[in-house]
């Protein structure tokens, strides 16, 4: 370890002999996640099984200036769960659904819970958590809200972010401490938010470089009634764009997704003539669904869309959220995103996807639209990492340079006095900067400060 030797003995009586790891194969298997950044270890993997075991290890890291790497699921991939040295602390130890409380129609879980594992104990009481991860069943709650909190229904019902109702975070110095309904003694007596003065979106999306979440609990909707699933080809992408859009303003759908034929055709295995397609779905009563279904209908055949058979509309909402890992046999991939209002959505696109062709790197096109008129974007392109690495490597980097001086591209929008807030309130939290300092400090917006210093080619 290159750490002090006494280091391991400490932590060993933390959490247990067997729940820490310092064998080489061991950090060689922590080491990788989905994306092309190149395999970084640790000195130890540790397995803590509860909020007191991570305060007592993050305590100990404070005092020794060891960094530490939150991680559970480690599917989102660009770095985020990979230590560069020091602590990585895995929380897949900690995956217990603690309550359901029906009454308050919340769901209170460990972090390292799976999803699946969630819908799965809340749709057996009738209810459901309203937003779908992006990433299928693989994440936990805990990663899932430090990351993203994407995923399906984010058109209908946001990010997950805004569901979440508490959360137990374990800052640098080992504090625990509770927000947003958790702050209050008896939370059941209050509103889900907590009040006014909650700090949860402080450790949201935040990826670890402020605290450890170790307990989230989100809120709940009734299990829907009854699902329509309708998929729209169209032949030109303002048409598909104009669809999503009028959708969206009529408020006419649950789900608003848009894929490109290269999913079905090269990945899919499914024969699809129309280069966009729009896959709507509908939830809730069946008079209602079947009503704005209808909506639907009449906004795309209006707009020259043309009705796909049932068979896209499964393999889209059943498997959309999950088609990368389902057609992980084409090799490795990796993810460029386009997050930014429909007004920049064609533009984004075709630099991310002109760009992949350019360096001959196969990709498919799926992304939603969020409310109230915002769209992700994700190509998910596949390569093979012994020939193409350096050309897809290129090709992300010229993405995201490009991508970056759209108008309203997402992470050019971070302005320098909020980043230096950010920065204060990560310096008086984290004074020793131990928490997640590696790869990517997202607080310090470092790779983005690099991306906008570079002068754009006209």
């Amino acid at each position: 370890m290159a750490f002090a030797p006494d280091v391991k003995s400490e932590l060993e009586k933390i959490v247990g002999v067997g729940n820490v790891r310092d064998e080489d194969y061991v950090l060689t298997a922590y080491a990788t996640d989905i994306s092309e950044i190149p395999p970084s270890k640790a000195d130890a993997v540790v397995l803590p099984e509860s909020k007191e075991e991570v305060s007592a290890i993050l305590k100990m890291a404070n005092e020794r200036k060891i960094p530490v790497t939150p991680r559970a699921s480690n599917t989102l991939g660009f770095g985020v769960g990979l230590a560069q040295g020091g602590i990585l602390l895995d929380l897949g130890k900690m995956n217990e659904i603690l309550r359901i409380e029906e009454d308050l129609m919340t769901v209170t879980a460990q972090a390292g819970c799976g999803a699946y594992k969630l819908f799965q104990a809340v749709n057996k009481r009738g209810l459901d958590i309203p937003v779908r991860p992006w990433f299928g069943s693989g994440p936990s709650i805990g990663s899932w809200i430090a990351a993203t909190g994407t995923g399906a229904r984010v058109h209908r019902y946001g990010h997950c972010q805004e569901w979440v109702c508490g959360l137990e975070v374990v800052l640098a110095t080992g504090e625990i401490i509770q927000t947003g309904a958790g702050q209050y003694e008896n939370h059941s007596s209050y509103l889900h938010r907590g009040g006014s003065g909650n700090l949860m979106n402080l450790f949201q999306m935040t990826f670890g470089t402020l605290g450890v979440i170790t307990e989230v609990t989100v809120g709940l909707i009734p299990l829907p009634e009854t699902t329509i699933s309708v998929c729209y080809g169209f032949n030109d992408m303002e048409s598909f764009i104009k669809a999503a859009y009028d959708i969206q303003r009529a408020d006419a759908a649950t789900d608003i997704e848009h894929e490109d034929g290269d999913l079905y055709n090269h990945f899919l295995e499914m024969s699809e003539p129309h280069p966009f397609i729009l896959c709507i779905t509908n939830q809730g009563h069946e008079k209602e669904a079947k009503a704005r279904t209808e909506i639907v209908s009449q906004i795309c055949e209006g707009l020259g869309g043309h009705a796909l058979p049932d068979k896209f509309a499964k393999a889209t909402w059943d498997n959309a959220a999950t088609f990368d890992y389902r057609t992980a046999r084409f090799g490795r991939y990796t993810l460029a995103a386009a997050s930014c209002s429909y007004r920049s959505y064609e533009r984004a696109y075709r630099i991310i996807k002109d760009t992949f062709a350019k360096y001959n790197i196969r990709n498919a096109w799926s992304g939603w639209s969020c409310w109230p008129a915002w769209v992700e974007g994700w190509a998910v392109a596949y390569y093979n990492p012994e020939t193409q690495l350096e050309d897809m490597q290129k090709a992300k980097f010229e993405i995201t340079r490009q991508c970056a001086y759209l108008p309203d591209y997402f992470f050019n929008s971070v302005r320098a006095p909020y980043e230096d807030l950010l920065v204060r309130i990560k310096n008086m939290i984290d004074p020793n900067n131990i928490m997640n300092p590696g790869t990517w400090d997202f607080v310090t917006g470092a790779p983005f400060k690099a991306i906008r210093n570079i002068p754009l080619e006209q």
